[in-house]
C-alpha cells in the first residue's frame, strides 16, 4: 500500500517517525508504507495524495496523519516557511497528533474530523 503524491504545488513536508527522517513532498512521489507519517503543507501550498485507493487533499496549512488503516488530517497554523523554525514546527504538529491519538473517539473512526484541540 503505497502513499503516491500525484499534485504537490509549494512546500509540502512529509516526516516519518519510525525512521526519524524528513524531506520535502514532490510530484510523483511514491513511499511504500508501512510507516508512521505526518505530511503538513506551508501556508500558500496544497498536495494530493492517493493512499490505497483514497484520496486525500491537503490545503494551504494542513496536514494529515498516516500510520497503518489509520488517517486522520486538519488544519495547523504553524509556520512551516520558515527552515529555521522547520523542525520546532513539525514537533508541535507531532503533538497534536499524539492528542488526538490517545483521544477516545479516534479508534471510534473519529479520526481528528472533530478539530483541534487546545
Amino acid at each position: 500500500m503505497p502513499m503516491y503524491f500525484f499534485l504537490v504545488n509549494g512546500q509540502v513536508f512529509i516526516d516519518d517517525r519510525v525512521r526519524g527522517q524528513s524531506r520535502m513532498a514532490t510530484q510523483g512521489l511514491r513511499i511504500d508504507l508501512p510507516g508512521e507519517y505526518l505530511v503538513a503543507t506551508a501556508a500558500n501550498s496544497t498536495a494530493s495524495i492517493m493512499i490505497d485507493g483514497e484520496l486525500f487533499k491537503l490545503s494551504p496549512s494542513s496536514w494529515l496523519y498516516v500510520h497503518g488503516s489509520k488517517n486522520c488530517s486538519t488544519t495547523h497554523c504553524e509556520h512551516l516557511h520558515n527552515a529555521q523554525y522547520l523542525k520546532h514546527a513539525m514537533g508541535k504538529l507531532w503533538a497534536m497528533v499524539d492528542r488526538l491519538k490517545s483521544d477516545d473517539k479516534w479508534d471510534e473512526g473519529g479520526g481528528g474530523g472533530g478539530g483541534i484541540r487546545g
